[in-house]
């Protein structure tokens, strides 16, 4: 007999794990052997349970799912991660798999779409299923206002996007888990990394990005 699929859940929304949770147990030949809602949680998890694919969101408190990720492979390069994620540019998807992931998931996809995504995954596949699938990496990789995105780390790229969307910076950093000044000194090394004099040049710039897709 096929042993399952050990699957470990990594995500900071308790409601959230828990429609995973169950969409996947629903699924043939899966099982959930844990979750973890952030750093500490999911080392602790991966070390105990042996994961064959872990579910992680991009965006965790405190630390970026993409650090978390480069620091379970690290310490056992065989397991495969999902990026599963609100973020589907370009630039989020080409920094996941470039550090390690094996696939990359849009929130937006079909529920059906995360087993797809994790039963490949276990098959030794690649998955990316998301906007910027579309494009490859064009938005990184070409000429234009979206390459600039690449002069950006992970965290202050969240942050431009979430900025532009018109967040405060208190609530970016409760989304973050990180505090006000945090957020608004990655605005400044934004700022300084794009070579845009003030925010007003910056939103233009937010709108050149975000309004070609």
């Amino acid at each position: 007999m096929t042993e399952p699929i050990k699957v470990l859940l990594v995500d900071d929304h308790p409601v959230v794990r828990a429609g995973y949770r169950h969409l996947l147990q629903s699924a043939a030949g899966i099982t959930v052997i844990a979750e973890a809602s952030d750093s500490s949680s999911a080392y602790e998890a991966f070390r105990a349970g042996e994961p064959d694919v872990v579910v992680m969101d991009i965006s965790l408190p405190g630390v970026s799912g993409i650090d978390v990720m480069k620091r379970l492979l690290a310490q056992r390069p065989e397991c495969r991660v999902l990026i599963f994620s609100m973020h589907d540019e370009a630039i989020f998807v080409s920094r996941a798999m470039r550090a390690g992931a094996a696939g990359y998931l849009s929130k937006s996809s079909a529920p059906e779409k995360l087993i797809d995504a994790v039963r490949a995954l276990a098959r030794g596949e690649r998955y990316t299923l998301c906007a910027a699938a579309q494009y490859g990496t064009a938005g990184v990789t070409r000429d234009g206002p979206a390459a600039r995105l690449s002069e950006l780390s992970h965290r202050e790229a969240e942050v431009f996007r979430l900025w532009a969307q018109g967040l405060s910076f208190d609530d970016i950093g409760r989304r973050l888990g990180l505090s006000e000044k945090t957020v608004t000194n990655y605005q400044s090394l934004v700022r300084q990394k794009l070579g845009m004099r003030n925010d007003v040049q910056l939103l233009r710039l937010a709108a050149e990005i975000w309004s070609g897709r």
